[in-house]
């Protein structure tokens, strides 16, 4: 008899800590801004219908990927109409500035050579066709056959009732192993684009310098909330996949956010790969584009993520399932742009005054839109 109580008393007290580890919320409401380039006036637009709702003031995290860390700074700062003002004087090569001492020396160190010389030396495509095809070829044996015998023990155990219960998947679900992050075919070509034709472009230092020039990042402000971005681990030789890793705003200098910013948008092949502490990182976005993870590891469980793509059917229910069962006990509330929003690629690297008013006046109208509709949860 004692026995049984006293298991019952440890079981209970298990079920009381998970369900506080579940339910242990912080006040205030978690915003994730997901990134898209030039698409993210949007969330500016978002912003302004926050602000006019009364609701901006109850947002006390934030966390971003890509241009949503930079945006993340603007509201860190919390002056909108700098924000507005920010995005409407920007130029397309604000973002894409342009490398022109590595064009023109790629250019130059080619112009003297055969075109079967420039192509084989200055790009190095016979090296990257090698280790790709090399890369295929270990596919192909290794992960076949690793698949096909972990298929044998999933049919044994299917065939034996008595270990159903032990059954478990491969992996835990959790934010670093989502499969709508996990994109191999993408990252295997961009893999390949960095040993054909070399990264480095263009340079984040015009949006470092407007960051510097406009952003106070105040420390008294910087205590009220919690602020977070995401940069993409990016070793291509071993992980073509990349690893997201999320930092804590609150452990760093004015100056290193800044840096940190123009690294979480640092787009593969166009960009130079940042390097922090001997490892190499790309943009946050090609690792975990809407970081709910950090902000949930807070305390966070009333979480707002902006999007700049239209997900919806099978990809937006892959979507919202996934992250159920990542983030147990969080109440999500998810703006996707309208019908008339182009979320193309093409659409993230162009930029007009025009373009930027309208994304602003969608990302508003939604805002309020969504607002209206979920009344309840804002509250």
């Amino acid at each position: 008899m004692n026995n049984k109580k006293t298991k019952n008393t440890k079981s209970k007290k298990n079920t009381e800590n998970n369900n506080l580890s579940v339910t242990a919320v912080k006040p205030g409401i978690g915003i994730v801004l997901c990134g898209g380039g030039t698409k993210g006036a949007y969330e500016i637009g978002v912003w302004k219908g926050l602000e006019e709702a009364g609701v901006f003031k109850d947002i006390t995290g934030f966390s971003g990927s890509s241009i949503g860390a930079f945006n993340c700074a603007l509201m860190a700062d919390g002056d909108l109409a700098k924000a507005v003002r920010i995005w409407r004087d920007f130029h397309v090569f604000d973002f894409i500035n342009l490398n022109k001492k590595m064009i023109a020396g790629k250019v130059l160190s080619g112009a003297d050579k055969s075109a079967f010389h420039n192509l084989n030396e200055n790009i190095a495509v016979g090296k990257a066709l090698r280790k790709s095809m090399r890369k295929i070829r270990n596919f192909s044996i290794n992960k076949s056959a690793r698949y096909f015998s972990s298929y044998i023990r999933f049919v044994e155990n299917l065939s034996n009732p008595g270990k159903w219960k032990d059954l478990k998947p491969k992996h835990e679900i959790s934010p670093e192993i989502m499969s709508y992050n996990r994109k191999p075919f993408r990252n295997f070509g961009i893999w390949f684009m960095l040993h054909t034709v070399g990264s480095g472009y263009a340079t984040p230092d015009k949006l470092k310098k407007i960051l510097d020039k406009n952003v106070e990042l105040s420390p008294d402000r910087m205590k009220k909330i919690d602020i977070f971005s995401t940069i993409c681990e990016w070793n291509m030789e071993s992980n073509v996949s990349g690893r997201p890793v999320y930092i804590n705003w609150k452990k760093m200098s004015r100056d290193q956010i800044i840096d940190l910013i123009g690294v979480s948008g640092a787009l593969p092949v166009l960009y130079k790969e940042g390097n922090i502490r001997g490892k190499k990182y790309v943009d946050g976005g090609y690792a975990d584009n809407e970081p709910v993870k950090p902000l949930y590891d807070a305390g966070y469980r009333k979480i707002f993520i902006v999007y700049l793509d239209k997900y919806k059917g099978f990809s937006l229910c892959h979507r919202i399932k996934a992250q159920k069962k990542a983030f147990p006990g969080c109440r999500f509330v998810r703006l996707i742009p309208n019908e008339e929003f182009n979320d193309s690629f093409a659409a993230s690297c162009v930029l007009t005054p025009e373009m930027t008013k309208i994304r602003m006046s969608m990302g508003y109208k939604d805002c309020i839109k969504l607002i209206e509709h979920d009344k309840g949860w804002f509250k």
